[in-house]
């Protein structure tokens, strides 16, 4: 799951892109990051495994929801354009 996250950002950075690798690292794991703070705050949940033990059920209702992920992208936008400014230019 995570080489397909991980092979985008390594796409975009071998594309030319002067954005370095550790922002297009953790630009495709921003989610994940947020569900595991939002676990440790108990706003997000994992509940009992399933299927004897085989799966967990995520309660990643805010993380990983449509506005979620949308406010999540506009927020790393504008902490990117606010750090690096014209400096970011990815292809």
């Amino acid at each position: 799951m995570f080489a397909g996250h991980f092979g985008i950002a390594v796409a975009v950075k071998g594309n030319g892109s002067n954005v370095p690798i550790w922002i297009l690292l953790v630009g495709t794991q921003l989610m994940d990051i947020i569900f595991g703070i939002f676990f440790l705050l108990g706003i997000e949940k994992i509940g009992v495994p399933i299927e004897n033990g085989m799966n967990n059920v995520y309660h990643a209702n805010y993380s990983h929801s449509l506005i979620g992920a949308m406010f999540l992208s506009i927020l790393g936008s504008w902490i990117a354009n606010h750090f690096f400014g014209k400096k970011l230019e990815f292809c």
